[in-house]
């Protein structure tokens, strides 16, 4: 194959977006799915659990008493207290996504907001009719409205 022939060959396997056709590629982002909305959002409310408290805080920064606690009941004297679960704080990364995510739900009103955080959060569709007064199958429906006005709103983040 000789230099021009190989330039031209080049040339006309990237017009188009390697389709060959001469038409030009379609740059805009691809409408995310509700259960991808879904799962980012869960991912924010497990991160929002994982955070330290505050109380968390001020041990981590050293301001706890040196004295040993008092022990109140004769089982604590011998280790029989509640096990406490060990946490691990979420990283970097994943603060930066949960922040992303929350910002979706202020393009939502206070209600469905609220339903939104409340359903990726863990809490039942039969424990939410008793919060908001409707029935399960109404409650779907506009939980599964808001996801769909998320996702649009992420194609068009200007409007």
């Amino acid at each position: 194959m000789t230099g021009k022939a190989r330039i031209d060959k080049a040339s006309s396997a990237g017009r188009g977006g390697g389709r060959g056709d001469g038409r030009v590629p379609d740059h805009r982002p691809e409408r995310r799915s509700s259960a991808e909305i879904e799962s980012r959002l869960r991912e924010a409310a497990d991160v929002l659990r994982r955070l330290p408290r505050p109380k968390e805080i001020a041990e981590l920064r050293g301001r706890w008493s040196a004295w040993p606690g008092v022990v109140r009941k004769a089982g604590e004297a011998y280790g029989y207290d509640r096990t406490r679960r060990i946490v691990i704080p979420p990283s970097g990364a994943e603060i930066d996504r949960m922040d992303e995510a929350v910002v979706w739900l202020q393009w939502l009103d206070k209600k469905e907001s609220h339903l939104v955080w409340l359903r990726v959060s863990g809490v039942a569709w039969r424990d939410l009719e008793h919060v908001f007064g409707h029935s399960a199958r109404t409650l779907q429906r506009r939980h599964q409205s808001a996801l769909d006005r998320i996702s649009w709103r992420l194609l068009d983040p200007i409007a």
